[in-house]
């Protein structure tokens, strides 16, 4: 008698995937995965099932990159049952993920950073302030504990990143000063930003708060993240270079700091004005043109030499 070998449905694929990685907006994305697959089984689902459901998010005004985020969690719960031996492959592989450009760059000028802060909730003041001034993504401060904070280095110890590598954030002296009155300080393992109970704050009331104070400010459309995106803009219209900026915000490649290469118009004037000094010759406009011109100068003849002064 042979034995059926056991297929597990998507649903359960789903589950053991978020079991192991981070929640946050996983969850959120799969959510419309599940509702169409959830108890179907995992290897019966078709490319051309979910290029439906693609459609059918654009059709609902989803954007393209908000579709091309969820189909990469889709193909990413299938390549780790792939790489447990739970299924022999990924049947969404070949799934072509919607076109999208992410350069837009949303950043706070002073006016509407006064703004925000007179509406924000002042326990968030704290976190609010330190991802200004330090480009840190949500998660990391979230994570962020007082036994990773050297006030004698004038750093932190930001851990598990995006790119799955720990890094050291510097500290100018408005993150210290925000640092040193908060409390926790004498607990390594305490939050640095921390609930009204002492507990690590929730993502989900600091995500909600934040955009609430957004649209009572009328910022459309800034959301947290964009507090990195602001750090980034301020350090580029300073004249930061872009590895100044790089190693700043932690990126692995270049490409991801060319998005704020528009930023800083006057520096990038001041740079090309300096030009101007390699060409002692000015500029005359004629009916035919611009042409240089050139300085003369008289010649007087002694001794039968001509003689330039």
């Amino acid at each position: 008698m042979l034995v059926k070998k056991y297929e597990p449905t998507f649903g359960e694929l789903a589950v053991m995937y978020l079991h192991h990685k981070r929640k946050g907006d996983d969850i959120s994305r799969l959510r419309r995965w599940l509702d169409a697959f959830g108890d179907k089984p995992a290897t019966s689902i078709r490319s051309f099932m979910v290029e439906e459901i693609m459609c059918a998010m654009k059709k609902e005004g989803y954007k393209p990159a908000t579709i091309a985020r969820s189909l990469v969690v889709l193909k990413a719960v299938y390549n780790r049952a792939v790489r447990n031996k739970l299924i022999e492959k990924n049947p969404v592989a070949r799934v072509a993920a919607p076109k999208f450009g992410n350069t837009l760059v949303r950043y706070l000028t002073e006016e509407q950073e006064v703004r925000l802060f007179e509406i924000l909730p002042e326990r968030l003041h704290p976190i609010v302030i330190v991802a200004l001034h330090t480009g840190c993504r949500q998660g990391e401060l979230l994570k962020l504990v007082w036994g990773d904070v050297d006030f004698n280095a004038g750093s932190f110890l930001a851990r598990d990143p995006k790119n799955k590598t720990n890094r050291r954030v510097l500290m100018n002296s408005t993150v210290q000063e925000v640092l040193l009155f908060l409390p926790g300080q004498d607990v390594p393992a305490a939050p640095v930003f921390a609930n009204t109970i002492g507990g690590a704050m929730a993502r989900t009331h600091l995500s909600h708060d934040f955009k609430e104070a957004v649209e009572k400010a009328n910022l459309a459309l800034f959301r947290f993240h964009d507090l990195r995106h602001a750090f980034a803009s301020r350090l580029a219209m300073s004249g930061a270079n872009d590895r100044t900026l790089q190693t700043l915000l932690g990126h692995k490649s270049q490409s991801m700091i060319l998005r704020y290469a528009h930023l800083g118009p006057t520096h990038l004037w001041n740079a090309v004005k300096g030009l101007s000094k390699f060409s002692r010759r000015k500029l005359e406009r004629t009916p035919r043109g611009f042409h240089r011109k050139v300085k003369t100068r008289k010649c007087l003849i002694k001794n039968g030499v001509p003689n330039r002064i």
